[in-house]
């Protein structure tokens, strides 16, 4: 290397540092101040994530679970299991006691006795999808794809007779098309994975989730304007969501192409100076490079 080559290198890096470094220094004390406001983390374990979307809970207690929950924390597995029994019996709308105790256990990772709970909840409730899309999930999680399509499949036919409770089976076909596209896109079939996410969608037209989801995809299809249509509405509908040019630029830089990885951070950025969340993205990929 010739020295006005080296001169050039070492005074791009040393660019790069300094912005880098000035866009920390706008990060950084937004980041501290926000985590002084910050109430303290909540427990994960609370009615809404062991009933699910089940049922409503804006206008209805349910003392039950509320008891079980508790006794779940006193190491009283038995205690509780008996409360869950009680609270599907007085409300038959709420999935059955052995899901709700797996949602509990899966929080203190106590898989076996997961999988052990879904496996009688498929014998004992042999119409109830929950089951199947759970133990499809987890098998995801564990990367078995095949084993997880399978599931899937298998928990299809009992979704479409499903009749107990609509607002389940609502969430068992948003979850459904979910995991099958999320097999889809590990699988790079991105025809199949944006159809989905498109049934996905005509079922919940605010999901931000789903937004994202088609965004990456339809980049995926060489479409980055309808991949930036997506990001912008997931932003417009959360706008904790990332910004859609820190979005596309990730996707730009996964693929090897810096350059319009450079365009897009900077077009987040230069608009946006005062942004915590886009200032660090930002940073992050030019420390990267």
């Amino acid at each position: 290397m010739n020295i006005n080559c080296a001169e050039a290198c070492l005074s791009y890096v040393n660019r790069v540092l300094i912005l880098a470094f000035l866009v920390m220094a706008v990060v950084t004390p937004q980041l501290s101040q926000a985590q002084e406001d910050a109430p303290q983390a909540k427990s994960p374990l609370t009615p809404k994530f062991v009933i699910g979307n089940a049922v409503s809970l804006s206008n209805q207690s349910y003392p039950e679970i509320e008891k079980a929950i508790q006794r779940f924390r006193n190491r009283d597995v038995a205690g509780a299991q008996d409360f869950l029994e009680k609270a599907k019996s007085k409300y038959p709308k709420l999935p059955p006691a052995d899901v709700m105790m797996a949602k509990m256990q899966l929080l203190v990772r106590n898989a076996r006795y997961v999988q052990f709970l879904l496996e009688r909840v498929a014998m004992q409730h042999p119409e109830d999808p929950e089951a199947y899309l759970m133990l499809a999930d987890m098998a995801f999680s564990a990367q078995r794809t095949a084993e997880s399509l399978a599931l899937f499949d298998a928990a299809t036919p009992l979704v479409k007779k499903f009749t107990e409770n609509n607002k389940r089976k609502r969430d068992f076909r948003i979850r459904l098309l979910a995991g099958k596209s999320a097999i889809a896109e590990r699988r790079s079939q991105w025809d199949r994975a944006n159809g989905l996410l498109q049934q996905w969608l005509d079922i919940d037209p605010e999901s931000t989730m789903a937004h994202t989801r088609k965004g990456s995809v339809l980049f995926r299809l060489d479409n980055a304007k309808e991949a930036m249509a997506e990001f912008s509405k997931a932003r417009e509908i959360n706008p904790d969501a990332p910004h859609p040019f820190v979005a596309l630029g990730r996707l730009f830089y996964a693929d090897g192409d810096n350059e319009n990885a450079r365009k897009s951070f900077e077009k987040a950025y230069n608009g946006n100076q005062s942004d915590p969340a886009i200032a660090r993205a930002y940073a992050e990929w030019l420390i990267q490079q």
